[in-house]
């Protein structure tokens, strides 16, 4: 039996760490599974509204229907008024029970150094997280006396969990 070469010896360490960790690329997926945070499903589901012009006997922008699930809700929007109207904009995340989450962004007027006749634009948002049940709808109302310019947008992101943290 022939005695290994000095080479040998010397190239026979670094090889074989340079095996196991090929073999341990392909043994860890077998075994570790994905990482926890590819498992988990996310969702987006968005509309854009044709606008809006808001008194007091039409005020819903717009709504969007949901499944079942846990949601994010942001909607963005624009409003026109004059100086001297209030308005203010309401995003419900609602369920066959009733709302489960609720935002409200109020515009109030009179504006100092505009005449009575000008419209003021003024952008707004407002987000939602909650639970919601069967039959879910986020909606987007507005009262009041003015515009929501055309591109209102509500976005639904469905996730996972959803966990509320209070700090007093």
């Amino acid at each position: 039996m022939r005695k290994p070469t000095r080479t040998a010896l010397r190239w026979g360490a670094p090889v074989a760490l340079a095996a196991a960790a090929i073999a341990a690329l392909f043994v860890v997926p077998v075994f570790g599974g994905t990482p926890t945070i590819l498992k988990r499903q996310v969702n987006a589901t968005q509309l854009i509204t044709d606008g809006a012009t808001i008194t007091p006997t039409k005020n819903r922008v717009g709504s969007l229907r949901l499944r079942s699930g846990n949601y994010i809700v942001t909607s963005t929007y624009n409003v026109r008024r004059k100086p001297s109207d209030n308005m203010d904009c309401r995003l419900e995340l609602r369920d066959k029970d009733g709302v489960q989450g609720v935002q409200t962004n109020s515009m109030f007027g009179p504006l100092k150094n505009t005449a009575q006749d000008d419209r003021v634009w003024e952008p707004g948002s407002l987000n939602v997280t909650a639970h919601v049940g069967a039959d879910a709808r986020a909606v987007l109302r507005c009262s009041g006396y003015g515009d929501v310019d055309p591109f209102a947008e509500i976005t639904a992101l469905r996730v996972p969990k959803v966990t509320q943290k209070y700090i007093h």
